[in-house]
């Protein structure tokens, strides 16, 4: 059947406007781009139908393909493959309950949806909730305290402290959608904490960062546009006697503040000319006549 003659047939009222008793228009017809996007649409449909079809085909063997052979739509050769073959009964439900009892935060399975965001709880909810609603499909109801038990029991040990505060604090059965809420809200939470931890070791990184230096290159001088490019042998912080006399006349007040005495072969043993050491000549209560004089305090 191709794409023109299924619309001729199937969709007769696509193509026409349509109007009320007293001759308003309740649906206008459709325009060219409306109508091209349709075709389009339905001519990709009509290829993966032919496919699914097909695949049913070859899978089935004997009885069941003799059934199906002159079949080409792919929802009815499913439909009628169900009626003798699908699982009825204790089987189905049996089938339906294991699902349920062994969704977990990281199931993938092609049942259900649980593991398309591996270790989400979205997921989780929806492939309990997806599972219940086949066993309540089949009139096997599960109770609401096999899915808390479900529920509690599946979640990673992330949640063990959460799984504690509902068992022991419930006074009562606890309602389904009530603990829902409640995982909903633990997850928010637990994600916030990753979050700010995650974003506290980024900056703590970041205000911690150390460049990269070439070798041969000083490692204590910070790198800039008006930084120089030296080896650690020529550096001046690093070795203050090859500082050039210009540099030590310049800063001479500078140096005599900090203790500093670039003409001193050992500027470790320098004491500074201000200080601790001025601090205690100025609170000594003895003068230097008295202690040469007495030869002690």
């Amino acid at each position: 059947m191709t794409v023109l003659s299924f619309i001729s047939e199937f969709c007769p009222t696509l193509w026409t406007e349509e109007k009320d008793d007293t001759g308003k228009v309740t649906k206008a017809a459709p325009t060219t781009a409306e109508k091209t996007e349709f075709k389009r649409i339905y001519k990709e449909w009509s290829v993966k139908n032919r496919r699914a079809a097909q695949l049913l085909i070859m899978y089935c063997m004997d009885k069941p393909a003799s059934t199906i052979e002159d079949m080409e739509d792919a929802f009815s050769i499913w439909c009628m493959l169900k009626k003798p073959y699908q699982d009825s009964g204790f089987t189905a439900r049996h089938t339906a309950f294991q699902k349920l009892t062994t969704t977990t935060t990281t199931t993938t399975t092609t049942t259900t949806t649980v593991g398309d965001y591996e270790g989400s709880v979205d997921s989780y909810i929806h492939g309990i909730r997806t599972n219940a609603k086949d066993l309540k499909d089949m009139n096997a109801t599960a109770p609401g305290w096999i899915l808390i038990s479900t529920l509690l029991n599946n979640l990673n040990d992330k949640y063990t402290d959460f799984v504690h505060r509902i068992v022991l604090t419930a006074t009562g059965e606890p309602d389904f959608e009530e603990v829902v809420k409640l995982l909903y809200k633990e997850d928010r939470l637990a994600n916030r904490e990753v979050i700010s931890t995650a974003m506290a070791a980024a900056r703590a990184k970041g205000s911690k960062q150390t460049e990269i230096c070439e070798e041969g290159e000083c490692r204590h001088c910070p790198k800039g546009k008006k930084k120089k490019i030296h080896p650690e042998e020529t550096c001046w912080i690093l070795h203050p006697e090859l500082r050039p006399d210009r540099y030590k006349k310049k800063n001479e007040k500078a140096n005599a503040a900090a203790g500093r005495d670039y003409d001193h072969d050992d500027d470790d043993m320098v004491a500074p000319q201000f200080g601790l050491f001025a601090s205690m000549a100025v609170l000594s209560p003895f003068d230097e006549e008295d202690v040469e004089s007495d030869g002690s305090k």
